[in-house]
């Protein structure tokens, strides 16, 4: 959301703009879910409009009649949040896939208030006799100012509103008659720039939709874990547990933050990784976390557990051991310096033929995003 009120502050944001920009590709180790989870929705600003540049008579035609029956728009109206899109959409592209592109950078509320600034703070009267709204996303109108998003305000949001979202504030990078647009201005025969950007980006929403184009980019990871294997306190054996983690469903939206992290079906069968004869065990790690790193959880939210079990296909199968359930997550935890806070991956059991003590250490080691 651009404000003039707000002038002041964005300028003041300015010592941000060395820091990394969010959603920029790369693969790192930990991180909060919402970073992939905005790279992908940047995939699908640039796919929708490339769709549209690629069919446009057709999209043409679909957009004004989008417009003129959900946007209530009056035609000319209409026609002129067409022909935007259309005249915009390689600029829209560009700006998301030229390099140096749009920065995207995210607010937390504590850095907020090391900066002397609420959450509260931020809202925004739109003079409709609505009162005030929260204020979600801010940006200035030249190409490379971040588009700052306040976390604690989008983390929740469903894929489809972050898709608005930052079409909404991509757009204020964007011109008529060569100014930039405000939210508070006109804006062609629209009498608030807002209500242009608004129409452009739930344009995009219900595109991107209704070409499937949303389900083409699953925020998949895939976590790695290294474990040693210790037998009375000397290792034995060393084995790699991955499987994918998942934060979507069909349209990314509904389970977006439980990142379930575990062996599928029986487990990883690590008796041939570590080649101990009495170690024919299974091996399960489980990690639940629900509503992203940066937010407060409690134990029903966020926590790890491990477990080990044998099988057998003529006697069935038996649990050896199971660890305590953890309140946290490692994911969450992997740029904590001190190891000690991180939350422990160790399980522990004894053979009872042999009086073997077991325990199995592991480490998160990060994810690659595929």
């Amino acid at each position: 959301m651009k404000l003039t009120s707000l002038k002041a502050f964005l300028a003041s944001l300015t010592v941000l703009a060395s820091a990394a920009a969010l959603a920029d590709g790369r693969v790192d180790k930990g991180g909060d879910p919402l970073d992939p989870y905005i790279s992908q929705t940047r995939k699908i600003v640039v796919e929708t409009f490339r769709h549209i540049a690629n069919n446009r008579m057709q999209s043409a035609k679909e957009v004004k009649d989008f417009c003129l029956q959900t946007r209530e728009m009056t035609s000319k109206q209409a026609d002129f949040c067409m022909n935007f899109i259309l005249d915009n959409a390689q600029l829209m592209i560009d700006l998301n896939t030229i390099d140096p592109i749009t920065p995207i950078r995210m607010l937390m509320a504590e850095k907020l208030k090391e900066m002397g600034k609420e959450l509260e703070d931020f809202h925004v009267d739109d003079g409709d006799g609505a009162g005030e709204r929260p204020i979600s996303a801010m940006t200035k109108s030249e190409r490379l100012d971040p588009i700052f998003v306040i976390y604690e305000r989008v983390r929740d949001l469903p894929l489809t509103h972050l898709l608005v979202l930052l079409v909404h504030e991509m757009g204020h990078k964007l011109k008529v008659d060569d100014n930039p647009i405000d939210d508070g201005a006109g804006a062609g025969p629209f009498e608030k720039g807002r209500d242009l950007l608004d129409s452009m980006a739930t344009t995009i929403e219900w595109y991107a939709t209704r070409y499937q184009i949303i389900p083409m980019f699953r925020v998949i990871y895939k976590d790695f874990f290294n474990c040693k294997v210790f037998r009375n306190d000397e290792e034995v054996g060393t084995f790699t547990a991955n499987e994918n983690r998942k934060l979507e469903n069909k349209f990314l939206e509904d389970q977006r933050y439980t990142a379930g992290v575990g062996m599928d079906g029986a487990g990883l069968d690590i008796s041939d990784l570590v080649k101990v004869p009495e170690l024919n065990i299974y091996f399960r790690l489980q990690i639940h976390e629900e509503l992203g790193c940066q937010s407060v959880a409690d134990q029903q939210q966020r926590y790890t557990e491990m477990a080990v079990w044998t099988y057998e296909p003529k006697t069935g199968g038996y649990d050896l051991g199971n660890s305590e359930r953890q309140r946290g997550s490692p994911i969450c935890e992997v740029d904590l310096k001190d190891e000690r806070k991180r939350t422990p991956l160790v399980l522990e059991y004894k053979n009872e033929a042999t009086s073997n003590l077991f325990r199995i250490d592991c480490q998160y080691e990060g994810y690659h995003l595929h």
